[in-house]
């Protein structure tokens, strides 16, 4: 994440909409939800955006993370 976004990773242990992503990761087996969006974005509002910047990004994050998981 660091090296594509510029930032460091804030790991906050929630699932954001998905609540049962905390469920599983205590119950089942550990669990990777990576969230793009801002706190301004308003999801699932009727008034709801996400800038194409981190929709991009984003798509760059998975495909980096995927390189370095098969290493």
């Amino acid at each position: 994440m660091h090296e594509v976004w510029g930032k460091e990773t804030v790991f906050i242990r929630s699932g954001g909409s998905i609540p049962i992503v905390v469920t599983s990761t205590v119950t089942w087996r550990a669990q990777r939800d990576d969230g793009f969006g801002l706190p301004d974005d308003n999801i699932h509002a009727p008034n709801e955006k996400f800038h194409l910047k981190n929709f991009e990004l984003g798509i760059e994050s998975v495909i980096r993370f995927l390189e370095e998981a098969g290493r």
